[in-house]
């Protein structure tokens, strides 16, 4: 007599993930990773956005003084933008390595009473 298996379902996967120390569908890394992902787009938007409007400045000066200073200016805001965002994707990334330390030692941690004796 052969024991029947039954056939594994997509959910019976994602419940056992659940049950993993390092799981990768872990809820505070997929937030993270969210996160970053949007908060990135943005950024990139927003540059992109400040570029043509550096580069329709630069179209309009009459002078090379006065493009020297949108040039100058424009670069000191590149630099200011790109280290902001620096700064968040650090905050970010290391809030989710917080989250996910704080959810591997709670789920490995043992309790008092299940000590075999």
């Amino acid at each position: 007599m052969t024991k029947e298996t039954k056939a594994q379902s997509s959910t019976d996967f994602i419940g056992m993930l659940g049950n993993m120390p390092f799981n990768p569908m872990n809820d505070p890394q997929l937030k993270a990773w969210s996160d970053l992902g949007a908060d990135m787009m943005k950024f990139a938007a927003s540059r992109i956005q400040q570029d043509l409007e550096a580069q329709k400045s630069m179209l309009a000066c009459k002078s090379l003084e006065e493009l020297q200073k949108v040039q100058a200016e424009f670069f000191s805001e590149a630099v200011k933008g790109y280290n902001a965002q620096i700064q968040r994707v650090a905050e970010v990334m290391s809030g989710a390595g917080k989250a996910q330390a704080g959810a591997v030692v709670s789920s490995t941690k043992r309790g008092y009473d299940d000590v075999p004796l």
